[in-house]
């Protein structure tokens, strides 16, 4: 549980120079992503919203659904262990 821990502590770094990179230069307009691990689509969703083409992983079906809502063309990889 410590690694994901460390993740929540740099989480709001990570959303905001997403955010910057978004908005001020549109560097990621139509560029396909790979986010594995994506939860709810937080992050991705705003790269989805400048055009990306969206690839996710993670392991709850209950998170890809939530990101599903937010991004309707993601294209999912569940994976069950």
């Amino acid at each position: 549980m410590l690694p994901f821990f460390s993740f929540i502590l740099r989480f709001p770094l990570f959303y905001w120079q997403i955010m910057y990179a978004c908005e001020t230069t549109g560097k990621y307009r139509r560029k396909t992503v790979l986010d594995m691990g994506f939860g709810t689509g937080t992050l991705t969703s705003r790269l989805y919203q400048q055009g990306c083409h969206i690839w996710g992983q993670d392991f709850s079906q209950k998170m890809v659904e939530v990101a599903r809502e937010k991004m309707p063309s993601l294209q999912p990889i569940l994976c069950i262990m």
